[in-house]
């Protein structure tokens, strides 16, 4: 029996079924594009498309183009502040050193009338504990200027000159030698109108601070002296405030105050004390003669440490005149 050949669409039953679904996945596309597409986004067209036109189809029309991005400043562009200025450290220093800072004058005080004894020459009893020598107190002025020098040999050797203006003594440098230490100085600087902007010290690197009227550890004395010439007889049991910095940094408010005669070479003398505020504040008491110019007759240096210095004027040797500044 002679079979019957096979129709040529059921030899190939594989192909029917994919391109059965081939079509369904295709149907299937089209209708999920739809579904998922935003609403005024074009359809996506054919891939024979060109790339152009896919890229303008896939731009929705009513956007707008999407702004520049925003510049970030650089480093560069940013303002640059000032650097704060440095901090000086002071250096290390002794115990005098580390004394409170000045108290300043109280602005708009007015100075003190005054008057400038003439040069001169004198004379003393220098004594410290077991030492004992002739010491020298030589005051020169012209008006203008001025120069002061204490001599005491083997004990001390104090020195200060500067100008003279409207508070009185106005130092600008001053040293201090007490044997076996070197000498030590301070000194003022002043400008072209006579002020002086600090302090600086040998011993400390920072400066201190500058104030109208501020007498170094010698200068002091000749300024007493010229604020009690100006007063009449009987007029001088008053306080006499005194700001007053030494070599050693510190600076000290000073109130040098009347005593009464309660010591056998008192009769006859002007008496002030200085009495310590601090622990550290020099102990001073400074006689003078009761006539103008009111030249100191006795004084008694004494500090926290060490022995007291005393000085009694010679009256053999009551003074001469000198002439001149040394400069």
């Amino acid at each position: 029996m002679t079979s019957r050949p096979l129709p040529r669409r059921a030899r190939h039953p594989h192909l029917l079924v994919a391109v059965v679904l081939g079509v369904v996945a295709v149907h299937l596309w089209v209708v999920d594009q739809r579904l998922w597409r935003r609403p005024g986004q074009p359809a996506v067209q054919p891939a024979m498309a060109t790339r152009t036109t896919l890229d303008a189809a896939t731009t929705p029309p009513d956007m707008p183009p999407p702004a520049p991005p925003v510049a970030t400043p650089s480093r560069a562009a940013r303002p640059v502040l000032p650097e704060a200025p440095a901090q000086q450290v002071p250096a290390q220093q002794d115990a005098s050193a580390t004394a409170a800072a000045p108290v300043p004058v109280a602005a708009g005080t007015p100075p003190l009338p005054f008057r400038l004894p003439p040069s001169q020459t004198l004379q003393f009893q220098a004594q410290q504990g077991s030492q004992s020598t002739t010491a020298v107190l030589r005051w020169q002025q012209d008006g203008d200027h001025y120069d002061l020098t204490l001599d005491a040999p083997g004990l001390i050797h104090l020195h200060s000159e500067g100008r003279v203006d409207a508070f009185g003594l106005a130092p600008e440098r001053h040293t201090e030698r007490r044997p076996p230490r070197s000498e030590r100085a301070l000194s003022m600087p002043r400008g072209a109108e006579g002020q002086a902007n600090a302090v600086l010290y040998s011993t400390r690197s920072t400066p201190g601070t500058w104030t109208p009227g501020l007498q170094d550890r010698l200068s002091w004395l000749v300024q007493l002296q010229a604020w009690l010439t100006t007063l009449p007889p009987g007029a001088h049991a008053r306080d006499w405030p005194l700001q007053v910095t030494g070599v050693g940094g510190d600076v000290q408010q000073w109130l040098l105050q009347p005593q009464a005669g309660d010591e056998p070479d008192d009769a006859g003398l002007l008496r002030y004390r200085q009495t310590p505020a601090q622990p550290y504040d020099s102990r001073v008491e400074a006689w003078f003669d009761t006539q103008p110019p009111h030249w100191p007759a006795r004084l008694r240096l004494g500090a926290y440490r060490g022995e007291v210095l005393e000085l009694r004027r010679l009256p053999a040797n009551a003074g001469s005149i000198s002439d001149g500044i040394r400069r």
